[in-house]
This record gives structure tokens, C-alpha cells and sequence, in this order.
């Protein structure tokens, strides 16, 4: 358990003059620490119980101020109202609805905030990712959200897709005897499809321009906790026949509220 500073400071004190009263160790005080861009760091975790097991934790430790909780809840409500169109793209990178990620986001009090985050990631064996607030705009930040969301797979799932929904069940077929897979699900062309038109229903006339033929069948392989999602991704990409490409799942993530909306 971490100890207050503060806290030994004011109880030396108190032990070496007893008889001196010290009004609350005022000289130990400073102004709460507010996150920036400058200091900010987020914790991100695969529920809302981790996350705030976590928040408790921070929330004790005088290296970091202005600790804020995000609920998965909330993560995905916030990403629909910041950024729709991303929301429904996003959603379209899994079979499912794409999982939401909890996280703690908190201000560096004295370290610079990248090697505070590195010291929180080894401390925190839980957390998915412990990332510095890096603070862009425009397209820029539709890149860094995708980027953090992958490298946050919570569910260590790869996708693969495929020309043919032949090509799509043969593969999945295999894919459920391999030791490394927890689940295959498949997605054939006309389900994609159907999604697409369901995700995009308020835009009309996107929806009157798409066919079956522009959507790809696909397999969302749930991996082993001990199997490299990348690492299979692209073993998967290079043996298996018909595959049009191969990537990582995503869970949303979002960087630290500094950053942006």
C-alpha cells in the first residue's frame, strides 16, 4: 500500500514536538492538480468493477490529482454524441455491438505524464492500456481514437475477412478446432449487408447505393488470454485461402476528456 507523504510529514511532526499544535499541517498543503494536456493520463480496464477497484486505489495516491471515472456506459455514450459517424464505422469492426472499455482518468501531480504512465501500467497488471493524453483535432483524432480502441482489444478478438461466404464457413470451420480460438462467429455477405442498411437507415440515399456485393463476409475469432491478437491476425491473413484482410478487434475507447468532447 502506498503511504501519504503528507501524512508521515504531519505524524513526525506531531511525534517530535507533542506539545506544539499543528493546525492541519497546513505548510504540507497545495492547490489540487487539474488535468491538461500537459499532464493527463488514463487508465483504461475491461469493466466498470476493475475500474473502480482502481479509482479507489488512485484516489489515494499523491501522485496523481483530479482522478474522474468513465463507466462503459458512458464511454459509448460519449462517442455517440462526439462523434456519431465514427460510432456507427465502429460498430461495423465486429459481429456484435462493439464493447466499451471503463477507464480512470487521472493528473500527473509532479512526474511528466509519460513515465507516469508507464509506472501505473506496471503497478495496475489489470488495466488494458495506461496512456498519456495526447491532444489533436480533426483527422488526427479520428486517428488516435481508432488507434487507442485497437491497441484496447478488450476482447482479444481478430477478424477476418473474405470473398466468398463459402470461403467465410470453411475458414470458421477450421478455426473452431484450433486451441488458440475461444469462440468463431461468422458473418456472411447478406448479413453484413442487412447491418449496413440497419446502421445507416437515416441516411437514405447511402443506403440506395449500397449492394451485398460491396459488403465482405467475415469471422470474429475470440482468442485464448495467453494468444497475441496481431500475432494471429496476420498468421491467419497469410494461411488462410480467400482472405481479403485480416485486423485486430476494438473496443471503444477514448482519450482522456482533456483532449476533446
Amino acid at each position: 500500500m502506498r503511504v501519504s507523504i503528507k501524512g508521515l510529514l504531519c505524524t513526525a511532526a506531531v511525534l517530535v514536538a507533542a506539545s506544539v499544535t499543528l493546525t492541519g499541517c497546513a505548510l504540507f498543503s497545495s492547490e489540487p492538480v487539474s488535468a491538461t494536456c500537459a499532464n493527463g493520463v488514463s487508465l483504461y480496464f475491461a469493466d466498470d468493477k476493475s475500474m473502480r477497484t482502481a479509482a479507489q486505489r488512485l484516489r489515494e495516491d499523491d501522485r496523481v490529482g483530479d482522478v474522474r471515472t468513465e463507466t462503459q456506459e458512458q464511454m459509448l455514450r460519449r462517442l455517440v454524441r462526439s462523434f456519431p459517424e465514427l460510432a456507427d464505422g465502429m460498430r461495423d469492426q465486429t459481429s456484435s455491438e462493439a464493447p466499451a472499455v471503463a477507464a480512470v482518468h487521472v493528473a500527473a501531480v509532479d512526474a511528466p505524464k509519460g513515465e507516469l504512465a508507464s509506472v501505473l501500467g506496471d503497478e495496475f497488471a489489470d488495466a488494458l492500456a495506461v496512456e498519456p493524453v495526447t491532444c489533436v483535432k480533426g483527422d488526427e483524432r479520428t486517428a488516435a481514437i481508432l488507434s487507442l480502441s485497437q491497441s484496447v482489444n478488450c476482447r482479444n478478438s481478430v477478424l477476418v475477412y473474405f470473398g466468398t461466404d463459402a470461403a467465410m464457413t470453411a475458414a470458421a470451420s477450421a478455426l473452431r478446432n484450433d486451441h488458440r480460438a475461444t469462440s468463431v462467429v461468422e458473418t456472411t455477405r447478406e448479413e453484413a449487408f442487412r447491418r449496413a442498411k440497419e446502421q445507416f437507415a437515416d441516411q437514405p440515399e447511402l443506403v440506395a447505393s449500397l449492394q451485398p456485393d460491396d459488403m465482405s463476409p467475415f469471422v470474429e475469432v475470440t482468442a485464448a488470454n495467453s494468444v497475441d491478437a496481431r500475432q494471429l491476425a496476420a498468421e491467419l491473413q497469410a494461411k488462410l485461402p480467400d482472405v481479403e484482410d485480416a485486423r485486430v478487434g476494438m473496443c471503444i475507447a477514448l482519450p482522456h476528456p482533456v483532449a476533446g468532447p
